[in-house]
């Protein structure tokens, strides 16, 4: 009996210091979670489910530095010390006061979309830049904008953040291309255009940016997630399709989706060979350099001016959740990728370049001619 107290007492000493030993460590790691610096993506996020709706006006960037608007009210209960000691060292956090919370000019966008068509409204955003909601008018006559601002009114919204643009003379549609289309891809890399940009069922890696065909149109193909799994546009087919390559030769399949909060994409999977280079994702961030990789433009770059739009998009279809950028777009750019590298540091082995979405649309006029922006569905709304 008493070896066996000896023996039980052994145990618990022993449990006693293993439980005294656990509990610093633990410490530490909470400490050390604590003081974690996180990656951009990460910091952002933390950002906007810190702040409540009612104080946060949205984030953009100028420049390096990252502006969070906060409501001017709210400013005191915002300015969290622990929050900026996250950031990245390259990133630069400023707060600014507005006047108006992100979700108040969410709701009043939001309330509108159902109504796009009848106002004839090309786009709505949620400026966070500007504070306002911006309106894009297809019918730009006062009586039009009148109806508007008593709509607003009767939803219990302001019409002092409600900003009209005149588009009378624009419109807004697809990027897609057609199959007799002469518009082999016009950028290089490293000063040549590679033998195995076009996609081509000869070889075994089908490049982002090569001209493809889905149906009787010409796309581009966007980013890659894995070698089997890469993304287009998803307008002018529905359902599956198959998708060719310049020579009429089955290269993979392309499945649709387009509309509301799906946006514009297609996942396609290959019937053979693999996709390249495979990319990461990127949350889009208004102020954010981007680069479009075009089977027709080739490489554009701009920067993101706007997300979390709506775009009446032809012929009688609404998207939101959309994002708009001031790079040039052409028909055939349908399905391109956007990415945070150009394309000399995209389409190699290396490659640590992250895509922000798939080409969609763009703003022309009357002539045809690109005018500006272009428009993309974000990464995040793939599968």
């Amino acid at each position: 009996m008493d070896k066996m107290k000896k023996y039980l007492s052994l145990i618990l000493a022993l449990g006693i210091c293993m439980s005294m030993c656990v509990f610093p460590a633990a410490a530490i790691s909470a400490n050390e979670a604590e003081n974690e610096v996180l990656t951009e993506d990460e910091f952002t996020e933390l950002l906007t489910a810190e702040m409540s709706s009612n104080e946060f006006g949205g984030l953009y960037y100028e420049g390096d530095t990252l502006v969070v608007n906060v409501i001017a009210s709210q400013k005191a209960t915002s300015l969290r010390p622990q929050l900026a000691q996250k950031a990245p060292e390259d990133i630069d956090v400023e707060y600014r006061t507005v006047t108006y919370s992100l979700s108040e000019l969410e709701r009043i966008k939001n309330f509108l979309t159902g109504y796009m068509s009848d106002y004839s409204i090309m786009m709505l955003d949620a400026n966070e830049i500007t504070n306002q909601v911006d309106i894009s008018l297809k019918d730009y006559s006062d009586d039009n904008i009148e109806s508007i601002k008593a709509a607003v009114l009767s939803h219990g919204g302001k019409t002092d953040y409600l900003n009209f643009i005149d588009d009378s003379n624009n419109v807004i549609r697809s990027t897609v291309g057609y199959e007799t289309d002469n518009n082999a891809s016009p950028f290089s890399l490293y000063g040549k255009v590679p033998v195995s940009f076009t996609a081509k069922a000869s070889t075994t890696q089908y490049l982002t940016g090569g001209k493809i065909l889905i149906g009787n149109y010409a796309y581009t193909l966007g980013p890659a997630l894995s070698a089997s799994k890469a993304y287009s546009a998803g307008h002018g087919f529905s359902g599956t399709v198959d998708v060719k390559d310049l020579m009429g030769t089955k290269i993979g399949s392309a499945t649709s989706h387009l509309g509301s909060l799906s946006g514009d994409w297609s996942k396609i999977t290959p019937y053979g060979g693999e996709f390249f280079p495979v990319v990461a994702k990127a949350t889009p961030i208004a102020g954010k350099q981007v680069y479009m990789l075009g089977a027709t433009s080739g490489e554009t770059a701009g920067k993101i001016t706007r997300t979390g739009v709506s775009v009446q998009f032809p012929p009688y279809v609404t998207l939101t959740d959309m994002c708009e950028g001031n790079y040039e777009c052409n028909p055939g750019d349908s399905g391109a990728g956007l990415f945070d590298s150009g394309a000399k540091d995209v389409l190699t082995a290396s490659s640590n370049a992250k895509t922000y979405g798939i080409q969609s649309a763009g703003k022309f006029n009357e002539k045809g001619e690109w005018i500006g922006p272009s428009y993309f569905t974000p990464i995040s709304n793939v599968s």
